[in-house]
């Protein structure tokens, strides 16, 4: 569900942007944070993570490589995003 909502500046003036609380998953740690939505279907990168998440999580970030951590949460689904689904009682029948 929506936490809130929030406006950015961009490059075309402001919008306002959608704010949900999510789990992500980054190597092996499952990090619970705020995420602002936003179309990113046309960019190179479908997620920014910015240095608050990866302070949280106390990485060390090399920006002389690329995507070298594979997300490794447990996930069931071995095509996951990353981003565990919500949990329902359904599941556990």
């Amino acid at each position: 569900p929506i936490v809130d909502w929030r406006i950015y500046k961009t490059s075309e003036g402001s919008e306002r942007r959608p704010i949900v609380e999510m789990e992500i998953c980054i190597g092996g740690q499952r990090l619970r944070t705020r995420l602002n939505l936003n179309q990113r279907r046309h960019l190179e990168y479908p997620l920014l993570i910015g240095r608050t998440v990866l302070a949280k999580g106390n990485f060390l970030v090399d920006v002389a490589k690329r995507r070298t951590v594979e997300p490794d949460c447990g996930a069931k689904n071995p095509e996951s995003t990353g981003v565990s689904p919500p949990v329902s009682t359904r599941d556990k029948q």
